[in-house]
């Protein structure tokens, strides 16, 4: 790690070509999924509301796996409270077309007793919404239907083309500028991997799940009944990230290179290409009709379950490997994030500022490649993290340094650079709000009963109330508030008129295939 004044000279050196405040510029957005349930807190088995128009082609309300599992996107902006003004909007909006039902505020599900009451989401006739709805049986069949209806957070975020020009300035490069956005990316990501721990002990939000999500299976090692209804452990921070959470056993064999970007691409590609015998044994169709796309590793380049992705925006009919070959790295994706269920639209600001802080300093450090063995050891630690965080004396493996060293010890290390790095983004602000993000996470770091999944767990247990009773009020406390809060009229028309042009858009894709469904995707794979 740089020392402490080698960060300042850095950061000094990359800024003083900018224009002031550069970094205010930065662009982020957020997609976050939660489950239609009823007022009973069971599943929705209802289609999805003609209200909020069709999940297809819809641009800021979609469904993910199931068909009650919904998934609200913002547009990207470049201030933070313009981006969650838009997710509460659209919060409003929402809950003005599901009647009598509710959205569960918690990433891990736990209404859902019988897999058989979780539908696939259905995006229509058309061969791309029939081919999403393909994948989606693929995902059953591979991983179960549970798993897939645990709810996340994905926060996206781009630095300025100005930063980047000005940090090239700084180290004297003169090559391509894309070439070099696409290894300060990967530069993050590696960094982002060997310190994610942090994120899932700070953001972690579920150190509970419901007896009912295992209905059916042998409850796993590890998990202490709390009550009848609930399973949790001491020190768990986010089950969603643990081994019978968001994972899969398949993909844990796979070695996705964060190096650059021709590897990570690479094998992207191979994994989508790569054949597994477990897969091929259940083949593509089954008395005629698709139970998945192919007998890959995966079926497409998003069934890849990381903490962190590159992204770039694609055009019609384009791959996203493709797009990242042509024109490189246009944001990151960060999908460690719990919902926090103590935020009625499932993230809130200080998580925003702070990401955005652990980025920049991401960039900032030297960030040597990951080979196979640093990996196994950075999964180890993001495991620790999962079922041990808020024990701060739990012990992980600092590989830069080659030594052990206590979560409390490296992330109070953290910090120390994380706070010089917000006070260049506060320069100027009289309100230092990164500063005090940094502040208030550290003071989480100093006693974890200050993170969510240590509120939560604490009040449960000051309560005596189950896990599922603690998350309907929740639920109902923020529908009361979301209906009593008036909706201006400007936004209620604007995504009025969004769900209005999506039924359109969706019609029109309908009537418009000129080749059958096989053909379809065997073009959509070969590309």
């Amino acid at each position: 790690m740089l020392a402490l004044d080698q960060l300042n000279v850095r950061l000094k050196e990359i800024l003083k070509g900018c224009e002031y405040r550069c970094l205010d510029h930065i662009k982020r957005g957020i997609e976050k999924e939660a489950l239609r349930i009823t007022a009973d807190g069971r599943v929705s088995q209802g289609p999805h509301p003609q209200g909020l128009g069709a999940p297809l082609t819809h641009p800021f309300i979609t469904t993910d796996y199931a068909e009650a599992l919904l998934e609200f996107v913002t547009p990207t902006f470049e201030d933070t409270k313009q981006l969650l003004l838009f997710m509460q909007r659209v919060h409003q909006y929402v809950y003005r077309h599901i009647d009598s039902q509710l959205l569960w505020p918690c990433s891990m599900p736990c209404m859902i007793e019988s897999a058989d009451e979780i539908r696939i989401a259905a995006y229509g006739t058309s061969n791309l919404g029939r081919l999403k709805h393909i994948y989606r049986k693929g995902l059953e069949h591979r991983y179960g239907k549970k798993m897939q209806c645990i709810a996340g957070v994905h926060y996206n975020c781009s630095f300025p083309e100005r930063f980047w020009c000005c940090y090239q300035e700084s180290i004297h490069q003169t090559g391509d500028l894309q070439a070099f956005i696409n290894d300060g990316y990967f530069k993050i990501i590696r960094n982002f991997e060997r310190w994610a721990w942090m994120l899932i002990l700070l953001f972690g939000a579920s150190p509970v799940v419901c007896t009912s999500f295992f209905n059916g299976g042998d409850l796993p090692a590890g998990l202490d009944a709390l009550d009848p209804c609930t399973l949790y452990r001491p020190y768990a921070t986010s089950l969603r990230m643990g081994d019978f959470g968001y994972k899969s056993r398949v993909q844990q064999g796979m070695n996705i290179s964060y190096n650059n970007l021709d590897e990570y691409v690479s094998d992207l590609i191979k994994a989508m290409t790569t054949g597994v015998p477990e897969y091929e044994q259940m083949g593509v169709k089954r008395d005629g009709e698709y139970i998945q796309l192919n007998t890959n590793y995966l079926q497409v380049e998003n069934e890849y379950y990381g903490l962190i992705r590159p992204k770039r925006a694609v055009v019609e009919g384009e791959r996203s490997t493709q797009a990242l070959n042509k024109r490189g790295v246009e944001y990151l994706e960060i999908r460690c994030l719990d919902v926090n269920p103590l935020s009625p639209i499932g993230v809130d600001r200080d998580q925003l500022l702070f990401i955005d802080t652990f980025l920049l300093y991401c960039v900032l450090e030297d960030s040597p490649t990951i080979g196979r063995d640093e990996m196994r050891i950075i999964r180890a630690n993001h495991k620790a993290a999962v079922c041990e965080g808020r024990n701060t004396s739990t012990r992980l493996f600092d590989v830069t340094r080659g030594q052990w060293t206590t979560i409390k010890d490296w992330g109070h290390e953290l910090f120390d650079r994380m706070k010089i790095v917000a006070c260049y983004l506060d320069e100027g602000d009289t309100n230092g709000d990164y500063t005090r993000a940094v502040k208030t996470q550290r003071a989480r770091l100093e006693n974890p009963d200050l993170t969510p999944s240590g509120g939560i767990l604490g009040q449960l247990k000051n309560c005596k109330i189950p896990f599922y009773h603690h998350a309907m009020g929740l639920a109902r406390e923020y529908k009361q508030s979301f209906n009593k809060t008036e909706l201006p009229v400007q936004d209620r028309l604007f995504l009025e008129q969004a769900a209005q042009d999506s039924i359109r858009d969706q019609d029109h894709l309908e009537r418009s295939d000129t080749v059958s469904l096989n053909a379809y995707i065997e073009r959509y794979l070969r590309t």
